[in-house]
């Protein structure tokens, strides 16, 4: 859950900034609306990428404290069998195999992290466009109503706004297309992840305990 909710954060971050500026291109006139800095849209391009990028940080702290914490939740489930027969219990202060499946485990998570990081995008008009692309899109579009001042800006523009919030922010495969919301795809990431190491941590130390069964 605190993963799905920075990323929950960030696209709203990140929606704000694009709102925002098409909310003050609808303030200006023509002229001042054609000659739109460039710099200033830079501005925005670099604060979403710093947003992403803190994002991407926030992740990484929280994917070592719920690996940590999964580890020690399994070494408080095998320490009264451990005990039952007398044996030091195998954890992953103790054990390499397990400290290796903990680290492993770490790694696993935070190149997935990086990597939907990397393949953020928004879907517009049917295609995944990556957010530079969308801004660009959104604001230039903005400016065009302003230029041709033919219908009132705020009905012109509502559905290029509704189309962004709708799509959010998303994690994409640009070869397939497939695209799914970057909170719910990176959680689901996250929980593979978390069954996986527990899957592999308890059959180590099932093997230590010399356990002659698994319960399914």
């Amino acid at each position: 859950q605190p993963i799905s909710d920075i990323y929950e954060e960030t696209n709203y971050k990140v929606l704000s900034i694009i709102t925002n500026r098409i909310k003050e291109i609808g303030k200006m006139s023509a002229t001042d609306a054609g000659r739109l800095s460039i710099l200033l849209k830079n501005q925005d391009l670099k604060q979403i990428e710093k947003i992403l990028s803190d994002a991407t940080k926030l992740s990484i702290k929280e994917i070592d404290s719920i690996i940590t914490e999964s580890a020690s939740h399994n070494d408080d489930l095998s320490e009264e069998l451990f005990k039952a027969r007398n044996m030091p219990p195998t954890t992953f202060a103790t054990d390499l195999s397990l400290l290796t499946i903990v680290e492993q485990a770490k790694k696993s998570m935070v190149d997935d992290v990086v990597r939907l990081s990397n393949t953020t995008a928004f879907v517009i008009n049917g295609k995944a466009t990556d957010i530079g692309k969308t801004y660009n899109y959104a604001v230039n579009r903005a400016v065009f109503e302003v230029q041709q001042g033919l219908f009132d800006f705020n009905t012109a523009m509502r559905s290029t706004v509704k189309e962004l919030a709708e799509s959010g922010i998303r994690t994409v495969d640009f070869e397939s297309g497939y695209s799914r919301r970057a909170d719910s795809q990176i959680r689901m990431n996250i929980s593979d992840g978390v069954r996986q190491l527990n899957a592999n941590y308890r059959e180590v130390q099932g093997q230590s305990f010399d356990a002659d069964g698994i319960e399914l």
